[in-house]
């Protein structure tokens, strides 16, 4: 999931390396979960702590806000016009 992440983001011309390889691997770690759940291979996933569930929103809010941030620089670049 990270390769495709990155290769769309650098098809459009959005910077890559804002976007740390730990929180991408959490994210796909996240994103397994939820296709293991959504195609019936487990009821449900257990989660010790609230910390698990405050340490994937964390992630996904860092990765949203380098996303956000990527796609600023882009426009005020004039990344478009390349």
């Amino acid at each position: 999931m990270i390769k495709y992440y990155k290769e769309i983001c650098l098809k459009i011309g959005l910077d890559t390396e804002i976007f740390d390889e730990n929180s991408l691997k959490k994210l796909e770690n996240l994103v397994r979960d939820r296709n293991i759940i959504s195609h019936g291979e487990k009821n449900g996933i257990v989660i010790e702590k609230i910390d698990e569930v405050e340490e994937y929103i964390s992630t996904i809010r860092i990765l949203m806000d380098n996303f956000i941030l990527s796609i600023y620089d882009f426009i005020e670049n004039e990344g478009y016009l390349k």
